[in-house]
């Protein structure tokens, strides 16, 4: 009986280990990324030619709308420190193919 109640604490341990929600960021990050790319790795843009905005609200009321050079880090870099902005563009497309791949 002991040796029972080891193994379930162990197991629910384990569990609560690999499964939390906090230990997944990668994965969520990946999939942002392909999620956020076309079939050849550029960034999909809408109508306008404006990268595509992706709604990061939990809140379904209070509507927070961010591209993905908002959200990743080295992308928002660029778009930081370059003024120019065709040449900002070109660096973003080719950082996030990096990415992408």
């Amino acid at each position: 009986m002991r040796i029972i109640k080891w193994f379930i604490l162990i197991l629910i341990s384990i569990t609560k280990i690999y499964c939390s929600p906090y230990n997944h960021l990668d994965i969520q990050l990946a999939l942002l990324i392909l999620s956020a790319g076309d079939h050849d790795g550029n960034i999909v843009k809408d109508a306008n030619l404006e990268f595509m905005k992706i709604n990061i609200s939990k809140d379904p009321s209070n509507k927070v709308e961010k591209d993905i050079i908002d959200i990743i880090p080295s992308l928002r870099e660029i778009r930081k420190h370059e003024n120019d902005i065709e040449r900002q563009n070109q660096r973003i497309e080719i950082k996030f193919k990096e990415l992408y791949k």
